[in-house]
């Protein structure tokens, strides 16, 4: 066995005795190889004292006052854990109501738009070759419903981030305190 060898094995027996083996080749080792005898018997020694000593006493009620101490702490992470969750629980249900009515209003309107464009569909026997019609120009009044689309869907989004936005700035500002 290598010196280096060993010198893990008297590290190991700081932390915990060896077992037979360990031992054995320790002894058979220190027999022969002076330098690692000293450090082995500096090693029983240090071991041997610190059993031996008594160390300093700690006070009597050190460990409870310890103990209440943190249980306190913990108390108080989690009362400030659960302040900082309601900001964020709020946002997410007024997202989600935002989110239901903005759905609503949009499929209504679709729903609504569907109801009044529905053509007349051709019955079985009325089934004949029909000439495909040529495209027109968009009338000036398709472009009027086109243009009141879009801005009904700008203010249903515009109501929607009105809705959110303070409910983000809130938690965003309470986040940083």
């Amino acid at each position: 066995m290598k010196c280096n060898e060993l010198q893990k094995i008297i590290d190991k027996s700081y932390d915990s005795p060896l077992s037979k083996e360990e031992k054995k080749l320790v002894l058979h080792h220190i027999e022969s190889c002076a330098s690692c005898k000293a450090e082995y018997d500096f090693a029983l020694t240090y071991k041997g004292s610190l059993a031996n000593s008594n160390g300093p006493k700690m006070p009597e009620g050190l460990r409870d006052d310890f103990l209440k101490q943190a249980k306190s702490q913990q108390l108080i992470k989690d009362k400030n854990k659960s302040k900082q969750k309601r900001p964020l629980v709020i946002a997410y249900k007024a997202s989600a109501i935002a989110a239901v009515l903005l759905l609503l209003f949009i499929s209504a309107d679709i729903l609504g738009q569907l109801g009044a464009e529905v053509p007349e569909q051709p019955q079985a026997e009325e089934f004949q070759i029909m000439d495909i019609p040529q495209e027109e120009e968009p009338s000036l009044e398709d472009t009027q419903n086109l243009i009141d689309l879009i801005v009904d869907r700008i203010v249903y989004i515009a109501i929607a981030v009105m809705l959110l936005v303070p409910f983000g700035w809130n938690y965003l500002k309470n986040k940083k305190s």
